[in-house]
């Protein structure tokens, strides 16, 4: 009789064990097709990630080779307005240490582009929102920190004579504390290099 306990027991374990490694093994492809879904579908944008790497014990998960297109009503034209190598989202340690659930968000190689045309100022607030929501369905916790390596912002304008192409290349930007998590005594505790 108690053999059969035993063998019921292992049977449980052993089956909820398949269960969790099927889970995980599922999980970066149930991540990335939320996330191509939710760039798909964005009003004026259109945007698309390669591939999402999942590290359970760091808390993080990283996006492979994103980019988004903003997309003309009209045409169906597709513009480059971001990418991005390698984003890396992750729970901050240090700030969890320190009793503060915030994230970390790291980005390799972003480039923004910038081109000059008609806009209203009711579409520019609207885009500001939406990326703002875009942001919070990728990163659930508010970000404490936040890095750029090899950055790159473009401002275009294609209707000047001559064609004006102005560009910051290879920033490198670290802002942290973005939340206050530690409290330095200072008056503004945030610090941007």
């Amino acid at each position: 009789m108690t053999g059969r306990v035993w063998k019921k027991k292992y049977t449980i374990i052993a089956v909820a064990l398949v269960i969790l490694v099927a889970f995980r093994l599922l999980l970066p492809w149930m991540v990335l097709r939320y996330a191509n879904r939710t760039l798909a579908n964005m009003d004026g944008y259109y945007g698309y990630v390669d591939d999402i790497d999942i590290t359970l014990y760091r808390g993080a998960y990283q996006l492979d080779s994103l980019y988004i297109n903003k997309v003309d009503s009209v045409t169906g034209e597709h513009t480059p307005f971001f990418s991005a190598d390698r984003i890396d989202l992750s729970v901050e340690w240090r700030a969890l240490f320190q009793g503060a659930l915030v994230g970390e968000l790291t980005l390799a190689a972003p480039k923004l582009r910038f081109t000059k045309n008609k806009a209203e100022i009711g579409q520019v607030a609207k885009d500001t929102t939406d990326f703002r929501r875009l942001l919070k369905d990728f990163m659930p916790l508010r970000v404490n920190r936040f890095e750029v390596f090899q950055g790159s912002i473009h401002y275009i304008d294609s209707t000047a004579v001559p064609i004006v192409d102005i560009s910051l290349q290879d920033a490198h930007i670290v802002a942290q504390n973005l939340k206050n998590t530690t409290d330095d005594g200072e008056k503004l505790p945030s610090t941007i290099r």
